[in-house]
This record gives structure tokens, sequence and C-alpha cells, in this order.
């Protein structure tokens, strides 16, 4: 029985085989697929190139500061301590001495007051927290350090709001320039 089907199935496979070989190639031939060979898209890959405007020079980045600057909620300029929301009381340290031949500064820094932390609220916690930090040359306030601080629950508040303070650049021979140390004590009190 096996041999009867090899013998039958065999000539059958090679007939459909040769079939099929002879469609696809009047399929080829044929002026239909030709046609749809030519009208094949055009494809890019790589992107068309914009032409680009001229660049318009940068003016001086540390140029003197010649206007005021805009109001604040908070005045830090007074020796005397004014009261900020959620009871915090921020009482600022001069930042920078003057010193002969040392940085000239021009301006005055923007700096805002931190919130009350909800952990030392709870615990009725309040002090002075005496934070170093130092300033870049465009006036960021970077590596801060808490040197004193009533508790812990304050620490985190203080350096992120220094964090955010912004100084104005300071000045030695007509170039910006680091300062390092700078220290500020913010004092939290409780109303009451």
């Amino acid at each position: 029985m096996a041999i009867f089907r090899m013998a039958f199935s065999l000539p059958f496979a090679a007939l459909m085989t040769f079939g099929l070989f002879l469609a696809m190639a009047t399929m080829i031939k044929s002026p239909l697929a030709l046609n749809q060979a030519k009208t094949s898209p055009n494809i890019t890959i790589t992107p068309q190139i914009e032409p680009t405007q001229p660049r318009t020079p940068l003016k001086n980045r540390y140029q003197e500061i010649t206007e005021a600057p805009p109001p604040t909620d908070l005045d830090f300029s007074s020796p005397t301590e004014k009261p900020t929301p959620n009871f915090a009381r921020v009482k600022a340290v001069p930042f920078e001495k003057i010193v002969p031949g040392g940085p000239v500064v021009i301006g005055t820094p923007i700096r805002t007051a931190p919130s009350y932390p909800n952990a030392c609220l709870a615990r009725g916690r309040e002090g002075s927290v005496l934070v170093q930090f130092d300033i870049t040359p465009e006036g960021h306030v970077v590596n801060p350090i808490i040197l004193e601080t009533p508790d812990r629950c304050f620490n985190r508040t203080v350096i992120s709001t220094v964090t955010r303070w912004r100084y104005p650049p300071a000045y030695k021979n007509d170039r910006a320039v680091m300062r390092s140390g700078i220290v500020e004590r913010i004092t939290f009190e409780l109303a009451g």
C-alpha cells in the first residue's frame, strides 16, 4: 500500500510544482508586472536638512546691574526680623565682608523664607540653623552644609530652601568669581 501511495503521489507533486513554476514565469513576463515595478514608491531614508539661521551673538553674561531688583514680599535688607508664612522668621547674617582688593558684589540676593517643617511644628521645636555654602560665578548656591541646628527636623527644609536662593555675581578683575564659605543663619520661631 505504501508503494502505491508513493507511486501515485510523486508524479502528482512533480506536476503541481511544474505548474506553479510555469504560473510564476508568466506573471513575471506579463506587462502588468512591469508597470507595477515602474510605479514603485520613492523611499528616502535620510532626513532633509533645513538651512539654519545664523546665531546672534550673546551679550556679555556678566554685565553690571543698573536697574533695581523687582520688589519681593520679604525684606531681608533691614536688620530687624520680619515674620514669614507658617511662623518661620528668617534673620540674614551678612553673607560677605568687604575686603580691599576682594570681589565686588553688585546687586542684592534673592532669598525666600523656608516653610516651617511639619515635623518640627508638631513637636514644638524652634531655634536657629546655621548653614554654610558656596556661590557659583552665576550666583547659584552649591555645597550647602548645616553647621549648627537645634533639631535635625529643620535640616532638609533649610538645605532645599538655600539651594533655590540666587545671589548677584561677584567680580574680581572684571571677571565673575566663585565665593566660598558663605554663612547664613535661619531662625525658626513659633508664634504665640
